[in-house]
């Protein structure tokens, strides 16, 4: 057999063993969805000094790994972490909240646009969010939103 029949036979076997290792899907295994929440009520409308009761079950098959709920202008925080052990594909979240008595009714928003104009509206909704990791660091976003009457 000639060198030059040699290397062709090698370098076929070569592409044929590569093509077949490729086959695999490198990706399987791997997470890419972030939590998802079921939420039966996200919009609520109370006097200030009324309780609030925030409600959402957590899914995520990599498990949920934090829970967060924020509103800066009633100093609202609450954060859960989960350790590695404990994680469970579902969380069921419950917060109460209370409506501050100097809650606002509505104020002047400032918002820019992506080409950079400014306009104001008047907001009366009280945005709170929900955020959640999941075991693989996914984040998702919920929020709820408190109307003052």
């Amino acid at each position: 057999m000639s060198f030059h029949k040699i290397t062709s036979a090698i370098s076929m076997l070569l592409t044929v063993m590569l093509i077949c290792s490729c086959d695999r899907d490198l990706n399987e295994g791997v997470d890419y969805y972030s939590p998802q929440a079921d939420i039966a009520r996200d919009t609520f409308e109370v006097a200030r000094g009324e309780n609030v009761e925030i409600k959402a079950f957590i899914k995520d098959e990599s498990g949920i790994a934090y829970l967060g709920l924020e509103y800066a202008d009633w100093n609202l925080k609450d954060e859960i972490s989960v350790d590695e052990v404990s994680r469970t594909t579902g969380y069921d979240y419950t917060y109460k909240i209370t409506v501050p008595l100097n809650a606002l009714y509505e104020w002047d928003e400032v918002y820019t646009k992506h080409d950079g104009t400014k306009f104001n509206i008047k907001q009366r909704y009280h945005k709170i969010s929900l955020t959640c990791y999941d075991g693989v660091k996914n984040k998702n976003i919920f929020y709820f939103y408190i109307k003052v009457k």
